[in-house]
């Protein structure tokens, strides 16, 4: 996934909706869908700039995101929205691979879950910075914002399995491995 920083040259500039401010100062949440749309264009879809979603998003006149505008130009769409810390949610959305999690610390400014850290703070890529980091550079997490992917990817068994059944199939490979393992060179 490509870490992004809204206060890239290349889309600094650009105005967010109809609004009068720019991605420079007010483009996090911009650029956290953006790293969406790179991190799910491996199921569908294409990696989208920040600066094309904040002319093609729809905003509210303060800039704020329309998060029902996500379908029409990612491949992801707003779960759920939450406007309080829930450590439970948080992780539902990180261990699904088809799910995401945008963080809102100190009620003001938004990051991109990536992981857990060891110490208990959860792995964020930071469009301040457009770095790596974790929450303890914040204050507080005070919301959340939940993206689901919005086409399942289908997985099929391969081909190769034909008629046997799994279990038959995995006790089959279980023998051709004990047999290589056990054999003389």
């Amino acid at each position: 996934m490509k870490i992004l920083s809204q206060r890239s040259p290349t889309w600094s500039g650009v105005r967010i909706g109809k609004a009068q401010i720019y991605m420079y100062r007010y483009g996090c949440t911009i650029t956290c869908c953006s790293m969406l749309t790179d991190y799910f264009s491996k199921y569908n879809g294409t990696y989208k700039d920040p600066g094309h979603l904040a002319r093609a998003l729809q905003f509210t006149l303060q800039g704020l995101i329309i998060w029902q505008s996500l379908p029409n130009e990612t491949q992801f769409k707003l779960e759920k929205r939450l406007k309080h810390r829930s450590d439970s949610s948080i992780q539902k959305s990180l261990n699904n691979p088809y799910t995401a999690v945008i963080l809102q610390v100190d009620g003001y400014h938004w990051v991109l879950a990536t992981g857990k850290s060891l110490g208990g703070h959860y792995k964020i890529a930071d469009p301040w910075t457009g770095k790596r980091s974790t929450t303890k550079a914040y204050g507080s997490i005070t919301g959340s914002a939940h993206m689901k992917l919005t086409v399942i990817p289908k997985i099929e068994e391969p081909q190769w399995i034909g008629k046997k059944t799994k279990a038959t199939w995995i006790s089959t490979l279980i023998k051709k491995l004990q047999w290589l393992l056990t054999r003389k060179k």
